[in-house]
């Protein structure tokens, strides 16, 4: 059920009821303790996670990947870390209501490091305001960027199908990427699709040159 990417980092997956898309969520496991991230439920994940050892917390990059978090929160007695940027209206319709609130330089769980990321479109309309979770051996990250499976990098919103404007949104998110978290691990999990392993800022910069 879990597939192990590296030897303390797992990941699985489910379809997304709403997008073509396949749900991925993230295990990071320190000797028996184990923090998940923007975590959906299977049938007989909370037996595997407890095989494991003791679930300390899970943690939302974006108030769009609530998925199974209350359910498993509830269950495992830990708490649910959201941005604080985070919709309330969205995190309450996923049941998220009273969660710690965390920001930039708030300690989170796994020796993690919250980079914020805001994109902002020409005419100053928002697009996405995201957190990523850093640490020198990985970087989880939500909608903004995701892994294809010919090993190639997809930039928000390149792997979600029917989105107008993509290149110059495409653009807009690998600038805003750029700018936030700087030096980062060669390692990329994110909240849909598959793990990308390689130099993710030089298909950013690439981006970016690319747009009209």
């Amino acid at each position: 059920m879990i597939n192990w990417i590296t030897d303390s980092i797992g990941r699985w997956t489910t379809p997304d009821p709403e997008e073509e898309l396949m749900m991925v969520g993230h295990v990071l496991k320190e000797e028996d303790r184990l923090t998940l991230v923007h975590p959906p439920v299977l049938p007989g994940l909370p037996d595997v996670l407890a095989s494991l050892g003791s679930v300390r917390a899970i943690i939302l990059t974006t108030h769009d990947h609530t998925r199974g978090s209350r359910y498993l929160s509830d269950l495992f007695a830990c708490p649910i870390y959201a941005p604080v940027q985070a919709d309330r209206s969205r995190l309450d319709a996923g049941r998220v209501q009273r969660p710690e609130w965390y920001e930039e330089s708030t300690p989170l769980p796994g020796g993690l490091v919250a980079r914020r990321t805001i994109v902002t479109m020409s005419d100053g309309r928002p697009y996405m305001d995201e957190m990523s979770l850093q640490r020198s051996d990985v970087l989880f990250i939500g909608d903004l960027l995701t892994g294809n499976l010919d090993g190639t990098l997809a930039v928000c919103p390149e792997q979600f199908p029917g989105v107008s404007d993509v290149e110059q949104k495409t653009a807009k998110v690998a600038r805003a990427l750029l700018g936030s978290i700087g030096s980062a691990p060669r390692l990329v999990l994110a909240g849909h699709g598959w793990p990308f392993s390689g130099d993710w800022q030089a298909a950013l910069t690439k981006r970016v040159g690319e747009a009209p």
